[in-house]
């Protein structure tokens, strides 16, 4: 219903000239909700029309708000040259308004679609933009400094850096634990997970993954329990335990013993 309710004032908003800056200002309410529940398309067709549309007080804010979702959405479907030319300019409102904590944003947008690219060179260079700016910010930028070494580490694993890509992913988990942000504790938990069953530390790759399994299980996240169990069942492969393998990449656990004993591993 809400949904409903967003896409009428949308469309209203829209057939009055003069409102063309509320449906900019809906946009930054309705884009988390096409990102998480897979409405691109949706979303991208709404951006268009409200960036095309004449009216409004030009408010640079608003339209590199608006600018920056429809890149993320455009990203999601693997548009990069629209994501690039959005986020781009997105960037350069947010340099002419003086917000800098936006640009880290855009940056950090423009560093993915980079890495999502294969360019790896050009995606550290917009990470340590960014990383400059959260410097400057201080504690304000605490949680976009952590995604920044989040995806710096993802890197470094990429490239076989497998102790540089750790002490990444380590800074970013303590930030994350400090603020209290399960999900994305969970994510670093995932990610020193992968290094470990890289590196071979099969008893390391189990606990992470499990710690990054009741994680989510606690918060709900059933997408990250799903994830974090095909892991543990990557793990089980490697360990040649085939049927537990079977069983994690069911999404199951194995039977009972060895819960037992994964639950007694629980910190």
């Amino acid at each position: 219903a809400d949904h409903d309710n967003f896409r009428a004032a949308l469309t209203w908003a829209l057939s009055r000239r003069t409102n063309v800056d509320d449906a900019m200002r809906l946009i930054t309410h309705l884009f988390p909700f096409w990102q998480v529940r897979g409405l691109a398309t949706e979303g991208r067709e709404f951006i268009k029309d409200v960036l095309s549309h004449p009216g409004g007080t030009g408010d640079s804010t608003l339209r590199a708000a608006a600018l920056h979702a429809s890149a993320r959405l455009a990203a999601a479907q693997g548009d990069f040259e629209t994501a690039n030319d959005h986020e781009q300019r997105a960037l350069r409102h947010w340099r002419e308004c003086g917000d800098r904590l936006a640009q880290v944003e855009a940056l950090t947008g423009l560093g993915n679609d980079s890495a999502d690219r294969s360019a790896y060179d050009e995606a550290e260079r917009y990470y340590r933009q960014g990383l400059e700016l959260c410097d400057d910010l201080g504690d304000l930028a605490d949680r976009q400094r952590a995604a920044l070494l989040i995806n710096q580490g993802t890197l470094k694993r990429r490239a076989g850096q497998f102790d540089a890509a750790r002490s990444l992913y380590d800074q970013a988990l303590s930030v994350y634990r400090a603020a209290g942000d399960r999900r994305a504790e969970a994510v670093i938990l995932n990610n020193l997970g992968c290094i470990a069953l890289d590196t071979g530390d099969l008893d390391d790759a189990r606990s992470k993954f499990e710690s990054a399994h009741d994680v989510y299980e606690e918060i709900g996240f059933a997408r990250g329990t799903s994830v974090a169990l095909s892991n543990l069942g990557d793990v089980a492969l490697a360990e040649r335990r085939f049927d537990d393998a079977a069983r994690y990449h069911q999404g199951r656990f194995p039977p009972a013993p060895d819960r037992t004993r994964r639950r007694s591993r629980r910190p």
